[in-house]
């Protein structure tokens, strides 16, 4: 004889002298054992399809909000991909403008808005790295330095050298800084 665990008492032994009558379960009490069991699957079954509706409205919910950041306008404006690596960057103090110092010697100048960003000039200033870039306080001249020991001041609007300081030091040069139209700071590293 088999006996279902769920009339196992915990208190018996093995070797009880217990009528076996005693542990076999009517057929009524089976039913209704049976009928307790089934009511405890159903109850778990719709438990569990209101938790898939509610993920459902939740998913739906999920799936509004990300519609609704696409359709957001921009807060910045898109990336800017360069073939070259970039060693420094300035923003223009009073336009839309950022000038790019790569690792060949050019300054890339891009126009940029929260839509697009568009190339306005390429300016091949260095034989070697550029270093640094920096807009004058008017953002009429823009100061670069490289790895050339060089030191040049150009013409924002037209890109036409200003004033080029070769060998500004014995070292390459690492940092500038404009301190107003006509004066700028230079500094190197030892």
């Amino acid at each position: 004889m088999t006996l279902n665990f769920r009339e196992f008492d915990k208190d018996s032994s093995d070797d009880s002298s217990e009528d076996d009558s005693d542990h076999e379960v009517s057929e009524m009490e089976q039913g209704v054992i049976d009928s307790s069991v089934d009511t405890e699957e159903d109850d778990e079954n719709e438990n569990n399809k209101d938790d898939q509706n509610s993920s459902d409205d939740s998913e739906d919910e999920v799936v509004k909000a990300i519609k609704a950041e696409k359709n957001k306008p921009r807060d910045h404006p898109p990336s800017i991909k360069t073939e070259d690596f970039i060693v420094d960057i300035c923003f223009h103090p009073a336009n839309n403008i950022i000038a790019i110092a790569n690792i060949v010697g050019d300054v890339l100048l891009y126009e940029y808005s929260n839509d697009e960003t568009n190339l306005l000039k390429t300016m091949e200033l260095h034989l070697k790295a550029c270093r640094d870039v920096e807009f004058d306080n008017n953002g009429v001249t823009m100061f670069t330095t490289a790895k050339d020991k060089a030191v040049m001041a150009t013409d924002v609007e037209s890109g036409k050298l200003k004033q080029c300081f070769e060998n500004a030091h014995d070292e390459p040069v690492y940092k500038l800084f404009p301190l107003d139209c006509n004066k700028i700071v230079s500094g190197m590293y030892l």
